[in-house]
């Protein structure tokens, strides 16, 4: 233990953890190797060396303790590596500068282990190391918007329950955030990976994975609550037990994917999966343990492991392409699988049996989504199912109104009733095509055409609005007709204009009463003719009744009658 070489050796141990690891790494030296040359290094050089690390391991630990907080000067700012005191305290508050300068980081278990309920961080923050706040008693935490990395383990083991993370975070660690409380999680749109464990044991019941996303790592979400996900095309990388021993009831996995890893899916309550067509490789037990009935295999798989679907309830799968490498127990403990069927002239089948003989069938897929028409309730996927679809074929015809054989987007008659569509108020609809009042009633079933209040087999003109009498038969309806009986007296001075049949009557009923009376009416006609005007001219001899009153109105009258008397 004298040998110098050795103490130095044991020295830079020490000083390492106080910052001086870089040189703890460069000067490491074995004891054994360096015997040859101890004769030359055990003298002054050593001694020498060793007070220089005393000298700068006095000056930085003097500085880097203010009572209050012990920390590290990094570049321009300071880190944080923990509390002056034995325990922190238990809501801890970390201040935006220390000795003048921004606190810019959290250095690795700063604050691990304190009993820390709550935390507030710094606005200068830009980094949180490894393990800063690892068990501890943390339930609520707001990131501040300048933090950019999350170091590995750095809120492991806490009873974090809410969470707000900047989105433009770019780096959160392996197992960041495990073994938590969190209930769901906004995965911030700055990162591009989903680093192991993650998120791992929570209880995380929903998950909206942003297509920022690449790759989702081993165990990333595995022993949460989830009962459903969103996988955006931009994943093309999911790891080992990434969503295992969830509630998962379905899953769709994007193109991109080759490969499902081991367990990744297992111990879930998965009923239905949708497997991309670029997917090759099933690894071991990767939807084992779900409740999985139905199984499509797309065509381009080449390995099935071993107990990749083991312990479902699988009663039916379908394999689309070749016959390949499948593991004699890839569907171990699927008791009810009875029917398995492959594409009729894909190479290597039938192969052996899968629990049953496999059957050769047309697989036909005319909309391409990996569902053979057989089975596709949508064959040519435009949204309505074949069972209502006149054209399940042709995505872009499904109805054929008339029967033609036209589908109805080509056909320029669709209820082939001689009426263009264009031109044809009910396109659909062979009994019907005008709707002169826009009332939405087709004119043949409605009784008021032109909804002027007057039906149909009353009105003379059943398609005008504005007329509906046209008493003299000329064509021309009585509200646009200047003379509406005909008898040659325009309406405005033929007070019976509506009654051609007996025209003396009507020219002789000077003061308009509608009644003919030679005391008053013929009076009148005597005075007239005797150059009588004025009131001399009507002087009691205006009826009851009357619409022609004044001398002026019925001299007029008089004047307009001359050529008839």
């Amino acid at each position: 233990m004298s040998n110098p070489l050795y103490i130095y050796h044991m020295y830079t141990r020490l000083i390492g953890s106080r910052g001086l690891v870089n040189m703890k790494r460069d000067m490491k030296m074995d004891q054994n190797n360096m015997r040859p040359f101890k004769g030359l290094f055990a003298g002054s050089l050593i001694r020498k060396l060793c007070f220089l690390s005393f000298l700068f391991l006095s000056v930085n630990s003097a500085a880097l303790d203010d009572g209050i907080w012990t920390y590290e000067l990094v570049g321009d700012g300071v880190s944080v590596t923990g509390c002056a005191q034995e325990f922190c305290p238990f809501d801890l508050i970390i201040p935006n500068t220390i000795a003048g300068m921004n606190v810019t980081s959290i250095g690795s278990s700063a604050f691990a282990n304190q009993y820390i309920n709550s935390v507030t961080l710094p606005n200068t923050l830009v980094t949180i190391g490894f393990r800063a706040f690892q068990s501890n008693f943390i339930s609520d935490l707001v990131v501040p918007d300048t933090v950019i990395s999350i170091e590995q383990e750095a809120f492991q083991n806490n009873q974090i329950e809410n969470i707000i993370i900047p989105n433009e975070i770019s780096n959160i660690g392996r197992c960041a955030f495990c073994h938590n409380l969190l209930t769901n999680i906004v995965i911030p749109t700055g990162l591009t990976r989903l680093e192991p464990e993650v998120f791992s044991s929570n209880k995380i019941n929903s998950l909206n994975i942003p297509n920022n996303i690449e790759s989702i790592g081993r165990t990333a979400f595995s022993n949460n609550e989830l009962t459903n996900i969103n996988i955006p095309d931009s994943v093309s990388s999911i790891g080992t037990y990434a969503f295992y021993n969830n509630k998962l009831n379905s899953v769709t996995l994007p193109e991109g994917i080759t490969k499902i890893e081991l367990m990744a899916f297992a111990r879930n309550e998965l009923t239905s999966i949708s497997l991309p067509n670029s997917l090759v490789v099933i690894e071991n037990q990767a939807f084992s343990r779900n409740l999985l009935v139905n199984l499509t295999i797309p065509e381009n798989v080449r390995v099935i492991e071993e107990e990749a679907f083991a312990i479902n309830q699988l009663t039916k799968i379908e394999f689309l392409g070749d016959r390949f490498f499948i593991h004699e127990n890839a569907f171990y403990g699927n008791s009810a699988l009875s029917e398995v069927k492959y594409c009729e002239g894909r190479s290597g089948w039938p192969g052996a049996d899968i629990n049953s003989p496999p059957i050769s069938v047309n697989c036909a897929d005319t909309d391409g989504d990996g569902i053979r028409d057989e089975i596709d309730p949508d064959d040519d996927n435009d949204g309505v199912l074949d069972e209502l679809d006149a054209f399940p074929l042709d995505p872009d015809e499904t109805v054929d109104t008339d029967n033609d054989g036209l589908g109805n987007n080509s056909d320029p008659d669709d209820d082939n009733d001689g009426v263009l569509d264009e031109n044809d108020s009910f396109p659909l609809d062979e009994t019907e095509s005008l709707d002169t009042d826009n009332d939405g009633i087709g004119n043949f079933a409605d009784n008021d055409d032109d909804n002027d209040g007057i039906v149909d087999v009353d009105d003379a003109f059943p398609l005008d609005e504005t007329e509906s009498v046209d008493s003299d038969g000329d064509g021309i309806g009585n509200n646009s007709d200047d003379d509406d009986d005909n008898d040659g007296v325009d309406d405005e001075l033929d007070h019976l204009s509506l009654i051609p049949h007996d025209n003396t009557k009507k020219l002789h009923d000077i003061d308009g009463n509608g009644i003919v009376d030679a005391l008053t009416d013929g009076l009148i006609i005597m005075r007239y003719m005797f150059g009588f005007t004025g009131d001399d001219l009507i002087d009691g001899a205006i009826e009851d009744g009357a619409t022609r009153t004044s001398p002026g109105e019925i001299e007029a009258y008089l004047e307009a009658l001359i050529p008839e008397l």
